[in-house]
């Protein structure tokens, strides 16, 4: 995932969603072994954590492995390769029957190597796998059947001789069962790397496998508009129909934001604060879904609307900041804000916009002290917009420059001026 920002220009720009229907690759079937060689069936682990919830739901799988097992005393007979393969399935009801559907391809390479009656054998096949079958079973335990195609060459050397056999056959696959266990509502693991890894081991195999398996309920609408959504989010094409709707009223706002990026320098404070606040209660619903709907509009996905969001708060406080006449409630309200919104900060999402963002608020801040000043001496007067200045400067722990004069905000809030406090009737907050 990349993420990218256009600040010289204040407009957002996002690209590279995210598809979570595909993050990681299954360990589905292994042992699909050539002729009549042996093929375990896989045995369940026991005490899955959670069914899988009700709906359709998709995986891939992958497995990479070594069996070796002496076929005769001193010969060794050595099976190596991958077998990838993709499932899709629904789980229908409670307590969750399964139906659905699998198929597996995969290239494999034995290997036979020893002395038999004093004379040297070779024999190698190198062998292709293409199978499929239905899904049954229940929302903590599928079950697989069906038949495999293997074709391929073995040769067999032995003497000096070499010679080649075609491999051209279609057998069952035993049934394989499964535990399977959602962690999230949305995503679902199995055991199969370690029932397989038992089976031949049990068959006097040593075994050396790398796999695993995953599922994800099916967010396919979601990630299909992901890319139009985010280029309306950019203003280069119309919204889509999705799923999801927070991401798409992110999009919505976004678009809105760089519409209003046109109008600077413009903006008019009770528009810009109109959009803030907009923005900040979408942002602070994205920040808050629960585990199941980061899952099912996708954790990155998400980060990408809400560093977006974040983005319009800063470019906000920086354009607002140079608007004439603002007052000190306003820019009280634009602080707050944006500090409440993580828009601030070294931890923040954007870290140029939110230095920048910084910045502007300090300025702004001395420029309405500076409106606010004596005069003759050019000191800040204490009066309402001044102490709102002060003491939001002062939570801030900021350091502000008026007229030449130097205040650390913090001090100065706790400093009183002859009969005149900093302090007294400061606001506390804004609504």
């Amino acid at each position: 995932m990349s993420i990218v920002f256009f600040a010289d220009s204040g407009r957002f720009a996002a690209v590279d969603h995210v598809d979570t229907r595909r993050t990681g690759t299954a360990l589905l079937v292994l042992v699909l072994l050539l002729g009549a060689a042996v093929v375990p069936g896989a045995s369940a682990q026991e005490d899955a954590d959670q069914g899988l919830s009700i709906g359709d739901w998709e995986g891939s799988a992958e497995a990479s492995g070594v069996a070796v097992i002496e076929a005769l005393p001193g010969v060794p007979l050595e099976w190596r390769g991958t077998v990838p393969a993709e499932f899709r399935f629904a789980v229908l009801d409670d307590p969750g029957e399964v139906v659905g559907e699998w198929r597996h391809g995969g290239e494999a390479t034995y290997t036979l190597s020893g002395t038999i009656e004093g004379r040297n054998i070779e024999a190698v096949g190198d062998l292709t796998f293409d199978g499929s079958g239905p899904v049954s079973g229940t929302n903590s335990r599928l079950v697989l059947d069906g038949s495999t195609h293997t074709t391929g060459t073995a040769r067999v050397t032995a003497g000096g001789r070499e010679v080649s056999y075609p491999v051209d056959n279609t057998t069952p696959i035993p049934t394989l069962e499964v535990d399977v266990r959602a962690t999230t509502c949305n995503e679902a693991y199995g055991d199969w790397a370690f029932a397989i890894e038992q089976e031949f081991e049990e068959q006097g195999f040593r075994v050396d496998f790398d796999g695993f398996f995953m599922a994800f309920r099916e967010t396919e609408e979601i990630n299909e508009n992901m890319s139009e959504l985010l280029e309306a989010a950019r203003g280069e094409g119309e919204l889509p129909e999705t799923q999801s709707p927070l991401l798409q009223m992110s999009a919505e706002l976004l678009q809105e934001y760089n519409a209003f990026t046109d109008q600077y320098p413009n903006w008019q404070t009770d528009q810009v604060l109109d959009l803030l606040d907009r923005t900040e209660r979408l942002l602070n619903l994205l920040r808050n879904l629960d585990e199941c709907e980061q899952r099912l509009f996708g954790p990155d996905n998400v980060e990408i609307f809400v560093n977006g969001l974040t983005f319009v708060i800063q470019n906000l406080a920086i354009g607002a900041s140079g608007l004439d006449g603002l007052t000190g409630a306003a820019w009280q309200h634009l602080v707050h804000v944006a500090a409440r919104s993580g828009a601030l900060g070294p931890g923040a999402p954007n870290p140029a916009e939110a230095l920048e963002a910084e910045f502007a608020l300090q300025e702004a801040a001395e420029e309405i002290l500076a409106r606010n000043a004596d005069p003759e001496d050019g000191l800040p007067l204490v009066n309402d917009e001044t102490k709102v200045v002060m003491a939001t400067a002062a939570a801030m722990g900021w350091e502000l420059t008026v007229n030449g004069h130097v205040f650390d905000a913090r001090a100065t809030y706790e400093h009183n001026i002859g009969d005149d406090s900093w302090q007294e009737a400061a606001p506390g907050g804004d609504a």
